[in-house]
């Protein structure tokens, strides 16, 4: 089994837009730091645990080129503006992605998935 930390920042990201702080200022790569989000490999499947805005930015700086299934944390959005970039996968694969997640967020999927 492989864990990989796609995003390790805050909920606005690493610096934060109009920050000052030592920090956001820091010319260390560490410090540049894409919101929440992992992906799991085991057995020939890989699994992301949410969908943060920069996962196509994640993914392929990950070199992560399949995606089999998505857990939700939460409905955050920091958690889940990446949704979109999962379209590219179930085109590809000609097969619905398998989302795992609480009734809140399957019911915010139900409502904003085109018919």
């Amino acid at each position: 089994m492989r864990l990989t930390f796609l995003g390790t920042g805050t909920s606005f990201g690493v610096p934060q837009i109009g920050c000052d702080c030592a920090v956001c200022r820091s010319a260390d790569p560490r410090d540049k730091r894409t919101r929440s989000g992992a992906a799991v490999q085991a057995n020939g499947a890989t699994i992301l645990i949410d969908t943060p805005p920069e996962l196509r930015l994640q993914l392929i700086a990950a070199g992560l080129t399949s995606v089999d299934a998505v857990v939700y944390t939460h409905e955050h959005a920091d958690h889940v503006n990446g949704i979109d970039d999962l379209r590219t996968f179930s085109l590809r694969n000609r097969r619905t992605l398998r989302i795992m997640t609480g009734a809140i967020m399957t019911n915010m999927i139900t409502a904003t998935a085109a018919p």
